[in-house]
Protein backbone atom coordinates (compact mmCIF):
# COMPACT_ATOMS: atom_id res chain seq x y z
CA UNK A 1 0.00 0.00 0.00
CA UNK A 2 0.74 3.58 -1.12
CA UNK A 3 4.81 2.49 -1.80
CA UNK A 4 5.40 0.57 1.61
CA UNK A 5 7.26 -2.03 1.66
CA UNK A 6 6.58 -4.84 4.67
CA UNK A 7 8.30 -8.06 5.88
CA UNK A 8 7.02 -10.37 8.12
CA UNK A 9 8.97 -13.37 10.23
CA UNK A 10 7.18 -16.06 11.57
CA UNK A 11 9.35 -18.22 14.34
CA UNK A 12 8.23 -21.32 16.50
CA UNK A 13 8.79 -24.58 17.52
CA UNK A 14 7.30 -27.69 14.58
CA UNK A 15 7.62 -31.14 15.40
CA UNK A 16 8.91 -32.58 12.63
CA UNK A 17 6.06 -35.62 11.59
CA UNK A 18 3.43 -31.76 10.92
CA UNK A 19 5.75 -30.58 8.42
CA UNK A 20 3.57 -31.64 4.78
CA UNK A 21 4.53 -31.78 1.18
CA UNK A 22 6.55 -28.33 0.01
CA UNK A 23 7.81 -27.50 3.57
CA UNK A 24 3.97 -26.49 4.71
CA UNK A 25 3.20 -26.55 8.26
CA UNK A 26 -0.71 -25.92 9.59
CA UNK A 27 -0.75 -22.44 11.93
CA UNK A 28 -2.16 -24.07 15.00
CA UNK A 29 0.96 -26.79 14.82
CA UNK A 30 2.98 -23.61 15.78
CA UNK A 31 4.00 -23.92 19.73
CA UNK A 32 5.99 -20.86 20.97
CA UNK A 33 4.56 -18.77 17.73
CA UNK A 34 6.17 -15.25 17.46
CA UNK A 35 5.11 -12.89 14.90
CA UNK A 36 7.43 -9.79 13.79
CA UNK A 37 6.77 -7.09 11.19
CA UNK A 38 8.76 -5.02 10.10
CA UNK A 39 8.96 -2.51 7.05
CA UNK A 40 9.78 0.52 5.32
CA UNK A 41 7.69 3.65 3.89
CA UNK A 42 5.37 6.08 4.97
CA UNK A 43 3.18 4.23 7.38
CA UNK A 44 5.90 2.83 9.12
CA UNK A 45 7.95 5.92 9.66
CA UNK A 46 4.27 7.45 11.06
CA UNK A 47 4.39 4.74 13.70
CA UNK A 48 7.94 4.62 14.76
CA UNK A 49 8.73 6.74 18.34
CA UNK A 50 10.72 9.46 18.00
CA UNK A 51 13.46 10.54 19.99
CA UNK A 52 11.93 12.40 22.14
CA UNK A 53 9.26 10.34 23.01
CA UNK A 54 11.24 7.00 23.83
CA UNK A 55 13.37 9.43 26.34
CA UNK A 56 10.51 10.25 27.98
CA UNK A 57 9.26 7.04 28.45
CA UNK A 58 12.78 5.71 29.81
CA UNK A 59 12.94 8.36 31.78
CA UNK A 60 9.20 8.76 33.79
CA UNK A 61 8.54 4.94 34.29
CA UNK A 62 4.82 5.43 35.53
Amino acid sequence: MSGNRDRLRLSGVVNPKDIEAGNYVASSKVANARIEQAGTGMISDATTMGWLQRMFLSVLTF
